[in-house]
C-alpha cells in the first residue's frame, strides 16, 4: 500500500486577493452613466473583453463592469463617450 503525506493548506497570510472587491457580492449597482472611475475613487475595473488577433489588443468588451477596489457594477466608457457631461 501506498501512502501519501497530507499536504498543507497554502499560507496566503499577508497576502490580499489582487481584486478585493471581487471576492464579495457586489455592493452597489452604478450602471447607466458612462464611467472610468468607481464613486469609491479606484480607476480599475474588471471587465469581459475578445481580443483581436491581428492588432493583439481587445476588440470589444461589455459594458458592464466592477469596481477591483469596492466591487460596484459600473457602466464602462466608449470611444463615442468622450467629451459626454456624464464621464469625468
Amino acid at each position: 500500500m501506498i501512502r501519501r503525506n497530507a499536504r498543507k493548506p497554502l499560507n496566503t497570510n499577508g497576502f490580499q486577493p489582487p481584486f478585493d472587491g471581487l471576492s464579495e457580492p457586489p455592493t452597489a449597482d452604478y450602471r447607466g452613466i458612462a464611467t472610468h472611475a468607481c464613486p469609491c475613487g479606484s480607476q480599475w475595473m474588471a471587465i469581459v473583453t475578445r481580443f483581436d488577433s491581428d492588432t493583439r489588443l481587445p476588440g470589444m468588451y461589455l459594458l458592464d463592469a466592477r469596481c477591483a477596489a469596492c466591487g460596484a457594477w459600473l457602466t464602462a466608457p466608449t470611444p463615442i463617450d468622450e467629451g459626454s457631461v456624464w464621464v469625468e
